[in-house]
């Protein structure tokens, strides 16, 4: 317990000064892991390995901001569906630069 405090303290910290926070950190924030996975950590039924592969960084924005059109432009029927995050435009684009990133 005393170490999520103090992470969470650090990332306020962080947050508060204006250093940005990483693509990992983020996902990991945002508890992304639940529904995807990343080199086979996470749950392995959304995996993201490749993913900027088959998304360009627009379309990965568009999956963060508006995940049901994509779901339906892309005809993933995968159940839940992925709810909408809004999350500041750096730490977006911190994300989406690093979901990009992820290539086989």
């Amino acid at each position: 317990m005393p170490t999520i405090v103090i992470l969470l303290l650090a990332i306020t910290l962080m947050i508060s000064q204006g250093i940005p926070i990483s693509g990992p950190e983020i996902f990991k924030q945002n508890k992304c892991s639940v529904c995807h996975s990343i080199d086979g950590k996470g749950n392995t039924k959304g995996q993201l390995d490749g993913v900027g592969n088959k998304y360009d960084q627009d379309e990965l924005r568009q999956w963060l901001r508006d995940p049901i059109s994509m779901a339906e432009k892309t005809k993933a029927d995968r159940k839940p569906p992925m709810k909408p995050f809004e999350l500041p435009e750096d730490q977006e684009t911190s994300l989406v630069n690093y979901l990009s990133s992820l290539r086989k």
